[in-house]
């Protein structure tokens, strides 16, 4: 074996598949990041960005956008298409340069940047409600400009209408379901060996079209009975994990951060968890990591007991109390420790002559 192969099965995600459902021109950032951990990454998009087909409601308010007291961006999709028109209408930054501008989240915040514009607001969590928590104080009596896409929730538009704001919401690109990736999709979850271990999905339009895709409305179902059997769904936020259980579809994964990043570290995180479980289910405790709905020590154990109790198999030698822990370490994650519902809860018999896992330390003869 190479040294660069070794190295590569040290990486988190090695030897897993992770299905990436992001439209082509935006995979990159996903895909790279999944692949640096060791992932092999399957790219089928479940979503395609489209021009619209006609702009008369986005290029009228762009050529009157000197009303406007604030502009919001909901994506980077908005952005470049905003951009697009203002090029076709001559205009430039400057035109722009007047508004109090708030955008979703970090990514659409650089590509405003990018543009040479300042991003006034974003917000802590990188959707609609926590946009108008920054904004309804603020825009009362003021003219709002949302630019989005074609679907979208009405969330800021309705409440900060409620909060006094005048809001005008235009559209600037619609999003679709690609044809081309019907069968792409369908073949790869039937087939055993192309079956990826996590499904990303990035956005609600992502989870529609995905379902779309399944068949489920109506136009035909896979053939394989179960074809989401054993595949972990990964949503980038709350929003999108709420249209996936509109599907009645579990939501295995969420990111803590809403984006790219966030989506990338909380899938190691669930594959960390998962395998340091898997490496301890065969012996009289489950060690869990932090994070992930671990079961607190139960109270007799008294708090100084709570950080780590070995089962009796690694009781007696040394090295192998050495090695689970250091795996444990190596994965970076704090360590808890719960009884499985088949065995009884250890007596206490005092901080250094404690039983484990129900077992006595066996004396060196």
């Amino acid at each position: 074996m190479s040294r660069q192969s070794a190295d590569k099965k040290k990486l988190p995600l090695s030897g897993l598949r992770v299905l990436v459902g992001r439209a082509r021109h935006q995979a990159g950032v996903l895909s790279a990041g999944l692949r640096e951990l060791g992932a092999e990454v399957l790219e089928v998009p479940f979503i395609e960005i489209r021009k619209l087909r006609s702009y008369k409601p986005l290029d009228a308010a762009l050529k009157d956008v000197s009303k406007y007291h604030w502009l919001i961006l909901t994506s980077v999709n908005g952005v470049e298409a905003m951009w697009e028109r203002l090029a076709k209408l001559r205009l430039t930054k400057k035109h722009l340069e007047h508004l109090h501008i708030a955008a979703i989240g970090p990514a659409t915040m650089k590509a405003i940047q990018q543009k040479g514009l300042k991003v006034e607001i974003v917000p802590e969590q990188y959707v609609a409600e926590s946009v108008v928590r920054k904004l309804r104080r603020r825009v009362k009596g003021k003219r709002v400009l949302l630019v989005r896409a074609k679907v979208a929730r009405d969330i800021i538009p309705c409440e900060l209408r409620a909060a006094g704001a005048q809001v005008d919401v235009v559209e600037a690109y619609e999003t679709i379901v690609p044809k081309s990736s019907r069968l792409r999709l369908r073949a790869t979850l039937e087939n055993p060996q192309l079956r990826p271990d996590f499904i990303t999905f990035t956005s609600s339009s992502t989870v529609r079209n995905f379902m779309t895709l399944m068949g489920t409305d109506g136009r035909g179902r896979p053939r394989h009975p179960n074809p989401l059997n054993g595949v972990r769904l990964a949503s980038i936020g709350p929003v999108t994990s709420s249209t996936l259980r509109e599907f009645n579809l579990r939501v295995d994964v969420e990111a803590n951060e809403y984006t790219i990043p966030g989506l990338i570290q909380a899938v190691v995180a669930s594959v960390r968890s998962s395998r340091l479980r898997r490496t301890n289910d065969h012996t009289g405790c489950q060690i869990e990591a932090g994070g992930f709905q671990s079961t607190p020590p139960p109270r007799h154990l008294g708090r100084e007991r709570s950080l780590l109790r070995l089962p009796q198999a690694f009781t007696r030698s040394a090295s192998n109390r050495s090695r689970l822990v250091a795996r444990a370490i190596s994965e970076n994650q704090p360590l808890a420790c719960r009884h499985r519902s088949d065995s009884p809860p250890a007596r206490s018999h005092g901080l250094h002559s404690r039983r484990l896992c129900n077992r006595p330390l066996r004396r060196a003869s």
